[in-house]
């Protein structure tokens, strides 16, 4: 009381600093406790030290007050005062620090497909004279839950993003199941399945649900064994080739996943991969069903890039990556022609920033 406040640090060979604040005031309702002080002197934020509350002793009479800022105010001095120690610049001086190698980006066409039907349907369609094939993509994609429901064998599977523990070892059947009959790939966005992914033998496919923006976590889900990686859809083209991976260049992209059926709750289970919520401007998100009964709300928009190609080959986006959700075999063979020949899709689409 009547002293102006002070806070001392001191570092592990005794040396001190001290600042000296205020002059607390009398309390007119809430008085300070000494565990709130402590925990507001403990913020060190990006300086070079690291206290917890208890790390710190806390003199305190009773009925006084000291506003916020001018705690703040008393350890950022008290911080200033020890960084100015002698030899202390030196020994808090940040650690020398390496940007992660670039790898170079893989090139080729990824797709998933939600519905086998539709892969297997863009074999048909050259018969059927529309001119496209299933062969444009390099490595395919189906759900883990219908990888064998096409006569067309998928390269890879896509792990559902959820897998609690009751549902883990259906999934684990199901992967050994594909495994063994010679699919190769596994579409993976769970860091959780990263080590069995790979421990079952499958090249993994980092999906954009690993949320990768950065050189950092590029660089370590490729020491975990990531073979290829999809970005994050929110990085910009310049932002991807820094990173180096592939872009979703076409698709609804998901937004939300939950874990009650809309669905079947909303529009009943024949309404399945046709209903949609609809918002207040009039745009439809599509519902999904994902393993086993989970929903995916979809974006109301498709991401597309067929016709921004040249940008994409300027900012040296090799890898590409196409979703496939609520289209029918003729709207996807209406995709990969309109890629080809570089034009745009009829109606509204979303696109990649520059």
């Amino acid at each position: 009381t009547g002293v102006p406040a002070r806070f001392t640090l001191t570092l592990a060979d005794g040396r001190s600093a001290t600042a000296e604040g205020d002059i607390p005031q009398a309390a007119r309702s809430a008085p300070l406790a000494a565990a709130g002080v402590a925990e507001r002197l403990a913020r060190m934020g990006g300086t070079p030290i690291s206290l917890s509350p208890a790390d710190i002793t806390v003199q305190l009479d009773e009925g006084l007050n000291l506003s916020p800022g001018a705690i703040n105010s008393l350890r950022r001095e008290a911080v200033a005062a020890l960084s100015a120690l002698p030899q202390a610049q030196k020994e808090f001086a940040p650690a020398p620090y390496t940007l992660p190698h670039r790898a170079a980006p893989k090139e080729g066409r990824t797709a998933l497909f939600f519905d086998p039907r539709v892969a297997e349907a863009l074999g048909e369609e050259v018969a059927e004279g529309l001119g496209e094939d299933i062969s444009f993509f390099d490595t395919v994609f189906f759900p883990l839950d219908k990888w064998d429901s096409s006569s067309f064998r998928p390269h890879g599977v896509y792990l559902p993003p959820v897998i609690p523990d009751r549902e883990r070892d259906e999934a684990l059947r199901r992967m050994r199941e594909a495994r063994e009959a010679g699919v190769a790939y596994a579409l993976v966005g769970n860091v959780g399945m990263l080590a069995t992914a790979r421990a079952m033998g499958f090249r993994i496919v980092g999906d954009f649900r690993l949320n990768v923006t950065n050189r950092e976590s590029a660089a370590a889900y490729r020491a975990a064994g990531v073979e290829r990686l999809i970005l994050s859809p929110e990085l910009t083209l310049p932002q991807m080739r820094d990173v180096g991976g592939a872009a979703i260049v076409y698709g609804r992209i998901p937004l939300m996943l939950t874990e009650r059926c809309f669905i079947k709750e909303n529009f009943g289970c024949n309404a399945c991969g046709k209903a949609g919520l609809t918002d207040r401007r009039g745009m439809t998100f599509p519902l999904l069903r994902e393993y086993p009964h989970r929903n995916l709300i979809l974006n109301c928009l498709p991401t597309y890039m067929g016709d921004k190609q040249a940008p994409l080959r300027q900012y040296g986006i090799g890898g590409q990556h196409f979703i496939f959700t609520v289209e029918s075999a003729k709207e996807a063979a209406a995709v990969l022609r309109a890629w080809r020949a570089g034009a745009p899709l009829d109606g509204e689409c979303r696109r990649i920033a520059r």
